[in-house]
């Protein structure tokens, strides 16, 4: 064309490759280590394929994946997870877990800021029960299949992803357990968020929350496996599973705090909601170093138990607490963008809790 121009472009493809081997310390894992080797442009195509083997205190994991970015030649990222995973817990609930299966997925966009995707999942999960443990964990000892359909939507209209200063984001994704398999079960949970600066462009305000419920269908009642269990990093104050449903025993006489329970094992819940107030600022140090603070409230609870898995008092003072107590907690975070990786300390103090609460 008399009007056009011939322009030519030399490009060098850079390492797509990479070996990376992490360690990391959390008061909720304790040492945690992390080894993995991943392909970004497999066979020159695009294609990502990733190796990986993670092991803390609490939970060990083997897994494989793969994703097509363009499958069929749409805008649809499609692939498949190999995974084996065993998580611990038997500090909290006298249980361990092994799961061992695949799952296969496909994720496209609805319009620029809505995602969604569809998932099935085929695994064998075997429940292993330590000791005295409760008598709803003694029952769901042993192996189960789970045939699992899922699917997820995503709106998400903040300015960044990692660090959000702006904007709001909601997710929700459900799954079905029971087309095939031995468990049947819907289980839906929801996340939101808004962000928005205050008072400077460098303080954020936010605010959080998500919910889930599980519903058994069928005459079968999901397993403790299955559960919902809150604390830790999901609720800041608690211990991993510190709140919800549990089995206590009267003491004979109060403890040193007044404390008339012995906490036992954590049994989960079917139903969750936790909110969390939020502002994010500068802590007066140069940008470079990457460090900054939050002051922060959350507020939820945990509970609802189906009526098999409720203890009565036989005379023993052994029983099963599941109220839907509110709980809520506030304190401090610092964050840094270490070289090394993010670096989080949470300060957190529990000033709303039950005395069985851990």
């Amino acid at each position: 064309r008399p009007d056009g121009a011939r322009v030519q472009v030399q490009v060098t493809e850079q390492p797509t490759g990479e070996l990376a081997f992490g360690a990391g310390f959390s008061s909720t894992d304790a040492f945690l280590v992390d080894f993995s080797i991943s392909e970004r442009n497999l066979r020159g195509r695009g294609q990502f394929l990733r190796f990986r083997v993670s092991a803390s205190s609490r939970r060990q994991q083997v897994d494989i994946r793969f994703t097509e970015p363009r499958f069929l030649d749409r805008n649809l990222a499609a692939g498949f997870d190999l995974f084996q995973v065993r998580s611990d817990f038997s500090r909290e609930a006298s249980f361990e877990t092994e799961s061992t299966g695949f799952s296969l997925r496909a994720g496209f966009p609805l319009t620029r800021s809505v995602q969604a995707g569809v998932s099935y999942t085929l695994r064998s999960d075997e429940v292993r029960a330590f000791g005295a443990a409760a008598q709803s964990i003694r029952r769901a000892a042993g192996s189960r299949v789970t045939s699992l359909f899922g699917y997820s939507l995503a709106w998400n209209r903040v300015d960044n992803l990692r660090e959000p200063t702006n904007g709001f984001r909601v997710a929700f994704n459900q799954d079905f357990a029971g087309f095939g398999g031995d468990v049947r079960y819907v289980r839906s949970e929801i996340q939101s968020g808004i962000y928005r600066n205050v008072f400077r462009s460098d303080v954020v305000f936010s605010v959080t929350g998500e919910a889930g419920y599980l519903f058994s269908w069928g005459g079968d009642t999901a397993r403790i496996n299955d559960r919902f269990f809150k604390g830790g990093n999901s609720f800041r104050g608690f211990e991993t599973a510190g709140i919800g449903p549990r089995v206590v025993q009267l003491r004979a006489e109060p403890g040193e705090d007044g404390d008339p329970f012995i906490s036992g094992d954590a049994l989960g819940g079917n139903f969750y909601a936790i909110g969390a107030a939020e502002v994010s600022f500068p802590l007066g140090l140069p940008e470079q170093y990457g460090i900054r603070g939050s002051l922060f409230t959350e507020v939820g609870t945990l509970g609802v138990l189906p009526d098999e898995d409720q203890i009565e008092d036989s005379g023993n003072g052994i029983f099963t607490i599941d109220d839907l107590a509110p709980r809520a907690s506030a304190g401090l975070s610092v964050f840094w963008d270490s070289p090394f990786g993010p670096v989080r300390f949470d300060l957190a103090h529990a000033f709303l809790k039950e005395d069985y609460d851990r």
